[in-house]
């Protein structure tokens, strides 16, 4: 009776582990978005929502990801694209980027610093998967499994946005 105990809790956390651990493997060249977005459908639990017209000027996608976490994935896909993610539950929504965002982009460029962080609830446990992004700006991770996030490139007088489902949004202005 023990031993059956044993069996089904190393069971039971090799599952956990495996639904934590979100790791893409993709590799394309000059690959429209959608077919990006259907990989990783396929390999994670996460679908994609989005309006058909803001991934009109969607540039090609030339990546090489190799077991690489979710979040790292989105960022390398997302990086010079006019596009903006936000991971709500398991739906990553994809929206247009605001036209002033990316037009102060470049005289910002030359003064840029790292934030890092730690989301909690009003008890202090982490809240794993919670959505941090730039406002006007396509920077934006989720927390890890501790709640910890860190977030590049960003302009010292930004204002970031904190999403968690079932909790209030939280804007804070780092300038």
């Amino acid at each position: 009776m023990k031993l059956t105990s044993i069996c089904l809790l190393v069971a039971a956390i090799q599952v956990s582990a495996r639904g934590v651990a979100q790791n893409i493997n993709f590799s394309a060249k000059e690959a429209p978005l959608l077919k990006v977005f259907n990989a990783i459908e396929k390999q994670t639990k996460f679908v994609f929502f989005y309006r058909a017209e803001d991934l009109e000027t969607a540039r090609p996608v030339s990546i090489q990801l190799r077991n690489t976490p979710l979040q790292a994935a989105l960022e390398k896909i997302f990086h010079l694209q006019p596009l903006n993610y936000d991971i709500q539950g398991n739906t990553i929504v994809i929206s247009r980027a605001k036209s002033s965002g990316i037009a102060a982009a470049p005289a910002a460029a030359e003064t840029v610093i790292d934030i890092s962080g730690r989301v909690t609830d009003k008890d202090g446990n982490p809240l794993a998967g919670a959505s941090i992004r730039v406002q006007n700006a396509n920077i934006g991770v989720a927390t890890n499994d501790r709640g910890e996030f860190t977030l590049r490139g960003v302009a010292p007088n930004a204002t970031i946005i904190i999403s968690y489902a079932g909790y209030a949004t939280q804007t804070i202005n780092l300038g």
